[in-house]
């Protein structure tokens, strides 16, 4: 017979606690998150390994010498949007970790609920 995978249970209290810090959550990155739809988000251009090196050798000299940019850039904006860039690629990791074992967890619980 197999071994059960996972065994918890939240009581209400800790369960809805967990989802308030979820909403909290979800209102924080509200502030500045958006929507982009598949049809758009394929003509964008956006960084991939060859222009994200190329663009950190960008922030990099520009932070030195600002003049160095094209006139359609303000070095502002350009920091604002690498940091954010940065940022909210270490948040993703985290949360893709959090999910995935979020998921392992789900998947353990219905296997055991079926096998019982």
């Amino acid at each position: 017979m197999r071994e059960n995978l996972v065994s918890f249970s939240f009581n209400d209290d800790e369960f809805a606690a967990i989802k308030q810090k979820i909403a909290d959550l979800q209102a924080e990155v509200d502030k500045f998150s958006i929507d982009i739809h598949l049809g758009d988000m394929r003509e964008i251009k956006t960084l991939g390994d060859r222009s994200l090196a190329f663009t950190e050798k960008a922030f990099l000299i520009a932070t030195h010498q600002k003049d160095m940019l094209p006139g359609f850039v303000t070095f502002d904006e350009f920091t604002k949007d690498f940091n954010l860039f940065n940022q909210t690629k270490e948040m993703i990791k985290l949360l893709e970790l959090m999910l995935e074992n979020l998921r392992d967890t789900h998947y353990a619980a219905g296997a055991d609920a079926f096998s019982a």
